[in-house]
């Protein structure tokens, strides 16, 4: 993914909405369903609540950690040096603010510029403690590869990166955690080219079921503008065969469900395509009816009408170089969530006491409940935490002069220090365990 489009166109962990996802079939299930990418430190992101406020999207997909420009095996947003990952907190507030809202982030590793570190780290050994340092940083349970350029088709390093990538799972399973992985390829005219199923059937031959999730970049590829609804559509049928052939394991339906489908909102590098509104809602019903296990597009960035008295290019990596209102493609993309997600982004629902005489019913993701006035609210600005005495699963969330309760997922505890829910044996609560 071009994520420069050159030539054309709280800093504490917060970790709300971090759970332990089930296994399904043939690999780790996601609660991330529709989620644009978005350049956090590049391409004048905007402003993470206004996004939520807006869009009505909660789920992104962060791009891109890089390897340095000068070819050193360490993680880095956008290759510079002086945006180390181990020294961010800039980001980290992002993600924070992200979970707060109830969503969540998955980190794409790669793009179409720039060096990926499978590309620099010696060993899979190394790439895997280069990757893991970034999991770890975010405390992400979802990340993606996106793997391009010359990157596609070099032997060696596709086989470090997926040897790395089965470590990197061996070590979230360890503890009792799931890593999902998505793979993202560039198409063509006809579908995957050799490159891109060469390189599926090499992370087979590491493992079968070792990627979770395939996302095709269906634009770019020099699709006809009039219909591209419809060519996508085709080209994405093309690659559901493709793959099936490749995952033998998998049944017609279940191809569906690890593939994802990548758009490009207004005008792409291609002077051929150009993706309108109505052609994100065609593509998205059609997801949508397919089951497909995620909608993306390039960009959330782009999401915007170009400023008026400047040439931004063809394909600007601002705007959409076409007529639109904000967040207009990325609330198309937000409904992309059948009753099924919903289902699995809220199990089975479980009874929480409030009170010796007062229960409620909650799920067991955070949820918000209007309780008594606890704590004293009125003097609070913007949204304060707090805990709930009695319980290390709760805590009380002061906004907009309102107390109310909330509940941390499974697993994790109300953490004093970050003010914000922690895994349990990061959380220096000895009463918690008290019996």
């Amino acid at each position: 993914m071009n994520y420069k489009l050159i030539s054309f166109f709280v800093p504490l962990l917060l970790i709300f909405n971090v759970s332990i996802v089930p296994l399904m079939v043939n690999g780790a299930s996601s609660n991330i369903k529709a989620a644009p990418y978005y350049m956090p430190l590049d391409n004048d992101p905007q402003n993470i609540d206004d996004i939520v406020a807006n869009s009505g999207i909660r789920h992104f997909i962060f791009a891109f950690v890089l390897a340095t420009t000068d070819g050193q095996c360490i993680p880095t947003w956008d290759g510079l040096k002086s945006q180390r990952v181990e020294d961010d907190r800039k980001v980290l507030e992002m993600i924070g603010k992200v979970r707060s809202h109830g969503g969540d982030v998955s980190i794409s590793f790669g793009g179409y510029n720039g060096v990926e570190l499978g590309h620099v780290c010696r060993s899979p050994e190394q790439l895997a403690s280069a990757y893991q340092l970034v999991i770890d940083k975010y405390g992400l349970t979802h990340v993606d590869f996106d793997i391009e350029g010359d990157d596609l088709g070099a032997v060696d390093e596709e086989l470090k990166r997926f040897h790395a990538i089965k470590i990197l799972k061996h070590n979230a399973q360890t503890k009792g955690r799931q890593l999902h992985v998505t793979l993202t390829m560039p198409c063509t005219t006809v579908g995957l080219s050799e490159l891109g199923k060469a390189e599926i059937k090499r992370a087979i031959s590491v493992q079968q079921d070792l990627i979770d999730l395939y996302k095709i970049m269906a634009f770019d590829y020099g699709g006809p503008g009039g219909s591209m609804s419809d060519s996508v559509i085709q080209i994405m049928e093309m690659i559901h065969q493709q793959i099936g052939s490749l995952r033998t394991d998998l049944n017609v339906e279940q191809i569906y469900e690890h593939m994802g489908i990548i758009l490009m909102n207004g005008h792409t590098d291609q002077p051929s395509e150009m993706f309108t509104l109505d052609t994100f809602e065609h593509v998205m019903n059609y997801a949508r009816t397919k089951h497909y296990g995620r909608l993306s597009y390039w960009s959330l960035n782009r999401d915007r009408p170009c400023p008026s008295g400047k040439n931004f290019g063809w394909a600007a990596g601002t705007c959409s170089s076409i007529v639109q209102t904000p967040w207009q493609f990325t609330k198309i993309i937000a409904k992309f969530v059948s009753n099924d997600d919903v289902r699995t982004e809220r199990p089975e629902t479980s009874t929480i006491t409030r009170s010796p005489t007062t229960t409620t019913t909650t799920s067991a993701n955070p949820t918000t409940n209007r309780i008594p006035q606890t704590v004293d609210c009125t003097n609070t600005h913007g949204e304060q935490y707090f805990p709930y005495n009695g319980d290390c699963h709760k805590y009380i969330r002061c906004y907009e002069g309102v107390a109310h309760i909330e509940q941390c997922p499974s697993g994790l505890l109300y953490d004093l220090q970050l003010h914000v829910c922690n895994w349990e044996h990061d959380v220096n609560r000895p009463e918690c365990f008290q019996h």
